[in-house]
């Protein structure tokens, strides 16, 4: 029992918590836990005073009671509602007509908009905000649309400013693998743009988003900022590790030397140009 619930809770708290409040989350959560386990040792002296019967009924019905306020806690049941309507919209992408998108170049109040949900934006210097607006476009996705399909080349990865997204492969029998569902501050399509392989998943929109379009050049240069390289090698890594250990041929175009390449600290010349 120790292990499901072990994943269970890890898996909420992971979506639960903002990835730079992660490490703070979890430190406090463990430290909450050991204290808890301390007292509840101590407790066990209870029983030279009251019968061990009453505390072992008195326990359950705390357990009990535990477990009925987590299933009607608001956000608990959420993560299996957004699987199926991940699903649902993974299924509907893979048969539907393309949809239009609207295109437009980004403004300095997009960079803004999502420098509040990815902080580490913040460090961009005049002249690096300006050479990023300069390289990236705004797309209106309309719900339902695919903005990039597994197996196709891309030269580009995707910031969600708003609306939701839903990533996942496709299966033998046509069915789809959800992987993840992605909100505002949430990024997609770093692995084909930055290694110059293959997209390695599908993403749709499951109800309408507005995305940044990062052009490869433009993200190289983005990691060298030491907290955005962090964040983009990190995610890279998670998302390869989820997929490849589902599909390990999928990943036979993206060889250690690309992954030792986006390591390696790029020059200063390969930063953003400055423009002021």
């Amino acid at each position: 029992m120790r292990i499901p619930n072990s994943i269970a809770r890890r898996v909420i708290m992971q979506r639960s918590t903002p990835r730079e409040l992660r490490g703070r989350v979890f430190s406090a959560f463990a430290v909450l836990r050991d204290v808890m386990f301390l007292i509840g040792i101590s407790l066990a002296g209870l029983a030279d005073i009251i019968d061990v019967r009453i505390l072992v009924v008195a326990a359950s019905v705390v357990l009990v009671g535990a477990g009925l306020f987590s299933a009607v806690m608001p956000g608990i049941g959420r993560p299996a509602a957004e699987w199926r309507r991940a699903m649902a919209s993974l299924r509907r992408a893979a048969t539907a007509p393309a949809l239009p998108v609207a295109v437009r170049p980004a403004t300095l109040a997009d960079l803004d908009r999502l420098a509040g949900h990815l902080p580490a934006l913040s460090r961009l210097t005049s002249g690096q905000r300006s050479a990023l607006l300069a390289a990236s476009t705004v797309r209106e996705v309309p719900a339902g649309a695919t903005i990039v399909k597994e197996g196709e080349v891309g030269d580009a990865a995707y910031f969600v400013l708003d609306g939701r997204t839903a990533a996942g492969t496709p299966e033998p029998d046509g069915s789809y693998r959800s992987l993840s569902s992605m909100s505002a501050g949430d990024f997609f399509g770093e692995i084909a743009a930055l290694t110059v392989s293959r997209r390695t998943a599908t993403v749709v929109s499951e109800e309408p988003t507005t995305v940044v379009e990062v052009p490869a050049a433009a993200l190289r240069a983005l990691m060298s900022v030491p907290e955005l390289g962090s964040i983009f090698l990190g995610k890279l890594t998670e998302r390869l590790n989820r997929t490849n250990n589902a599909d390990l041929p999928r990943f036979s175009g993206v060889d250690q030397a690309s992954l030792r390449d986006l390591r390696t600290p790029r020059p200063p010349t390969e930063a953003l140009p400055a423009t002021d």
